[in-house]
């Protein structure tokens, strides 16, 4: 049996950190998903189609890779990824790119609020597909987050988000975590 692998590029943006909940632990974030991939099954000729060599499509009506966040909190971050909102675009080379802006809730280590430091990750992975099936490249190993901190009186030093491939031998899944520590800052808020 021939086994097929498909390969994903993806890159996560942190557009902003929107909410750190010490009591619970709770990170939120604002993030672009940046996905691509190559589908052989949307190949065309475009001359063949009056010169139309791209297009928006819904993706509801295309495969997509089923990138789950295993560290959610909502438990509805699938149903982020079901919109047909914003379209993929597909190019007559089978090339697809899909940037959907999402709203994470993710579960940070916060043993005790009395730490100093705050140790959130962010873990992106395949749950139907194993690391044999689906290829995850990121296009980034790290996410700056100095231009997303929290609006002007906010509290947080400058983290950055440090991007690692962790395969996970026992289920054959390849996950992608996101890892950033960061530090209570106070700091006076000006007019």
């Amino acid at each position: 049996m021939k086994v097929f692998i498909r390969r994903f590029s993806w890159k996560p943006l942190c557009s902003k950190i929107i909410d750190f909940d010490m009591d619970k632990g709770i990170l939120t974030t604002l993030i672009w998903l940046d996905m691509s991939w190559e589908d052989d099954y949307l190949k065309w000729d475009p001359e063949k189609f009056g010169g139309v060599d791209r297009m928006q499509l819904p993706p509801s009506k295309v495969w997509t890779p089923d990138i789950f966040l295993f560290n959610d909190v909502t438990g509805r971050f699938g149903d982020e990824l079901k919109r047909d909102n914003p379209f993929l675009v597909v190019e007559s080379n089978g090339h697809v790119r899909w940037i959907p802006p999402l709203v994470l809730k993710t579960m940070c280590d916060v043993a005790s609020n009395e730490k100093e430091t705050h140790t959130c990750e962010l873990k992106f992975g395949s749950w139907v597909y194993n690391a044999n099936q689906l290829d995850l490249i990121s296009k980034i190993s790290s996410m700056d987050l100095r231009v997303t901190l929290l609006a002007r009186c906010g509290t947080w030093s400058l983290p950055v988000w440090r991007g690692m491939r962790q395969p996970m031998i026992a289920v054959q899944r390849l996950l992608w975590i996101f890892l950033t520590s960061f530090a209570s800052m106070p700091r006076a808020c000006g007019p």
